[in-house]
């Protein structure tokens, strides 16, 4: 069983949007043999939000209403398989507080072949909009890390 954690900085947007979003590529393709989850680096301050929870149910028909932001933490990290973050800064944190094995943690876009300084802004504090064009590039991006996890499979 492959584990792979998508982690953000408080787990109410972007993370949410990758792991809801991967498990339903994944189940779309008839994957079985990964879990997916999501955490936070830091989730004292955050709820799932209103547009995360907006963007999911109108442009993916997913309720993410009963998700509750969680932080990664050392266990879960040691035993992942794949920890994939949405900045540098955030995988060199993980790594740095001893979260996330440093062989096993990349940023999204760096794991998929972009280029590392290509990240997944935070929608935080922004409109509608914004979460919406957060969801699509994450989608984008997942698409090609579903192809990439499936061949190794």
């Amino acid at each position: 069983m492959l584990n792979i954690f998508f982690v953000c900085e408080g787990n109410s947007c972007r993370s949410v949007f990758a792991e809801y979003i991967f498990k339903e590529m994944l189940k779309k393709r008839g994957a079985k043999e990964v879990q997916v989850f999501s955490r936070g680096l830091d989730v004292r301050h955050f709820a799932t939000g209103y547009y995360t929870e907006k963007v999911m149910k109108e442009d993916y028909g997913i309720d993410v209403s009963r998700h509750v932001p969680r932080e990664l933490n050392k266990e879960e990290g040691m035993t992942a398989n794949l920890i994939l973050t949405m900045s540098k800064e955030q995988k060199e944190r993980a790594i740095y507080y001893g979260w996330a094995p440093p062989e096993r943690t990349f940023t999204l876009g760096e794991y998929i072949g972009e280029d590392e300084a290509n990240e997944i802004k935070d929608p935080y504090g922004g409109n509608v909009e914004d979460y919406r064009e957060t969801a699509k590039r994450i989608e984008r991006y997942l698409s090609r890390l579903t192809s990439m996890i499936l061949k190794q499979s």
